[in-house]
């Protein structure tokens, strides 16, 4: 993603007059997504999505625009002649702002995670091996985020990071289901199959037969996950 990030800077630089200062702020996410019911594998997919927000300045004129990138350099050397053909027009007839300060900073840095890339295959095999005689119904998403900043005076900041998320549930009947979740960067079998064992101790709770209360004063407990969910309805609108 970084090698796009300075395609695309080269790129504006090449487009913009010696008259003309360019501010630019690049959005990039590279992700599989996994969908498992009943332990099986059932929609896999992938998804790219990158954008790019340019700040052209004249003077104390300046405007915005915003454009999605995509993995060819070709197509995105045209979105950003187009944009700044756009742009040009409308600062020919915006009033000069007088609070516009502009940053020059020719400052660079660039931050990357030390993990690794998670293996995709490697992750879906723990999890279906962890669950194939139970009934997992989840979302897997893993891959890389990444943003970075750029000026017309060099300045080159990167950020990139990897990391995954399972959301699932172990379901038992009608509408008794277990909820967990595995969050991190680097995926960790050991980690993973405590949560999942956590999973399976709670479902033989929800096997036992129900009791029915009469009405009156009880004293309960909410897990921390059925808080959470108490306190997101309040928090509605």
């Amino acid at each position: 993603m970084k090698h796009l990030f300075h395609s695309i800077i080269e790129s504006l630089t090449l487009e913009v007059s010696k008259n003309e200062f360019f501010t630019c702020s690049f959005y990039c996410e590279s992700s599989n997504f996994v969908r498992i019911n009943k332990a099986k594998i059932r929609q896999p997919g992938h998804v790219f999505q990158a954008s790019l927000q340019i700040d052209l300045i004249v003077g104390q004129k300046h405007a915005i625009s915003n454009i999605s990138i995509t993995q060819d350099p070709a197509y995105n050397t045209s979105k950003i002649k187009e944009s700044l053909t756009f742009l040009r027009e409308q600062i020919k007839d915006s009033l000069g702002d007088p609070y516009l300060l502009v940053n020059k900073d020719s400052s660079t840095s660039s931050s990357i995670s030390n993990h690794s890339k998670n293996d995709i295959e490697f992750i879906l095999n723990d999890i279906i091996s962890k669950s194939s005689s139970f009934d997992v119904v989840g979302i897997l998403s893993e891959g890389s985020i990444a943003t970075g900043t750029a000026n017309s005076n060099g300045q080159n900041h990167w950020h990139e990071t990897h990391n995954f998320n399972f959301d699932w549930s172990l379901y038992h009947e009608k509408d008794k289901a277990v909820k967990a979740s595995y969050a991190g960067n680097v995926w960790d079998s050991k980690t993973f199959n405590e949560k999942m064992e956590w999973s399976k101790e709670q479902l033989n709770y929800l096997k036992l037969p129900p009791i029915s209360l009469t009405p009156g004063s009880y004293k309960t407990y909410l897990a921390p996950a059925a808080l959470n969910e108490v306190i997101e309805l309040l928090c509605w609108g």
